[in-house]
């Protein structure tokens, strides 16, 4: 396995492309803490949907997010305390009063984060089920039993609906994602802000029959509705909102979404890196780079059939030596599907 570097290409990339999608990786090296809060914002400033996990990554351990949510939480008080030490200093100075505004900001954004995802804590329990040509009804039962969580059933879900499912140590949220992808449902969250055990409940989307012409008009792109914000099965693919949209492989949207990410980048990622440079061709699709001190470089490419992101890190092979990681990642069913990961010195 590759020694984790210090290199920030993939933090960097969420900021690029968190406007219309972005991917995330089970093994990839996190932003240093000095340099969250600068993505974070873009993130928090873009807030949007996740449109499906990854294939073959069932999600970082609940537990350890919380932790390291409460130990930003300790850092972002401590800054908003600096904060006001710095305008009390300086009373006729604007600029530290909007320093401690953004550090408030910070703080609350984190602790709301912190209390979402505790809401959501049951959804990551681990589940074993395995049941064949069942109703969605009993396919909610069997997972509830399994998990202890309420999972309501929508009565207009034909009762045609069957579902075989096997899974073994999987989170509940991934078994629910896969099961409504499957079936073509909605996941409702029940009591998620409000007091109460948190539930889901498994709906039909909108609907609209013109003729023999049927519309389905979910208000999200993946499974999980609107309502919940960022789902519990997100690891870093974000999507837009205020109307959320369907990113399919059309080349002018992808092209505009590239402009966009590219915008952001350029605004966002200045507090955190510097030097950095981005570069763009315009042809038959679009191509952003982004290349770092350290030798590091993204590229996010959106061509006509599709898009296609290429991360390249410095990093060390298994026998220690130091060369280049090249991997490309391919936009699947709405999910950034890696497709070659390739080691070569520099």
């Amino acid at each position: 396995m590759m020694q984790k570097t210090k290199s920030l290409t993939i933090a960097a990339l969420l900021a690029l492309v968190s406007v219309g999608g972005a991917f995330a990786q089970a093994d990839a090296p996190a932003a240093p803490p000095e340099y969250a809060s600068a993505i974070d914002d873009a993130l928090i400033e873009l807030r949007g949907a996740v449109s499906y996990s990854l294939d073959g990554y069932d999600g970082a351990d609940v537990d350890a997010q919380i932790a390291a949510l409460k130990a930003r939480i300790e850092q972002a008080k401590k800054s908003v305390e600096l904060a006001k030490v710095m305008r009390d200093a300086s009373v006729k100075s604007g600029t530290n009063t909007t320093v401690l505004s953004n550090a408030q900001l910070e703080l609350q954004t984190l602790q709301k984060r912190l209390l979402r995802l505790e809401r959501t804590a049951p959804l990551q329990k681990k589940v074993d089920v395995k049941f064949e040509n069942a109703t969605v009804k009993q396919a909610a039962e069997a997972l509830s039993k399994a998990s202890g969580v309420k999972i309501q059933v929508d009565d207009d879900i034909p009762a045609e609906t069957r579902l075989t499912v096997e899974a073994r140590k999987i989170r509940l949220a991934t078994v629910l994602e896969s099961v409504a992808k499957q079936a073509g449902l909605i996941i409702e969250p029940i009591n998620l802000d409000e007091g109460g055990d948190l539930g889901v409940s498994l709906t039909m989307p909108p609907m609209l029959r013109v003729n023999d012409k049927v519309q389905r008009f979910p208000s999200s792109p993946s499974p999980w509705s609107a309502a919940w914000g960022t789902p519990p099965t997100g690891r870093g693919l974000f999507g837009v909102g205020s109307p959320l949209i369907y990113f399919g492989n059309e080349a002018e949207k992808l092209a505009e979404i590239a402009r966009l990410g590219e915008a952001v980048a350029r605004r966002e990622i200045p507090r955190a890196f510097q030097p950095y440079t981005v570069t763009s061709t315009q042809g038959r699709g679009t191509r952003s780079v982004i290349t770092f001190p350290d030798g590091s470089r993204g590229e996010i490419g959106y061509v006509d059939k599709g898009v296609v992101v290429t991360i390249t890190e410095v990093g060390k092979n298994d026998k220690g030596e130091t060369g280049i990681y090249r991997s490309t990642f391919a936009l699947k069913d709405g999910a950034f599907v890696r497709q070659s990961r390739v080691w070569s010195k520099k």
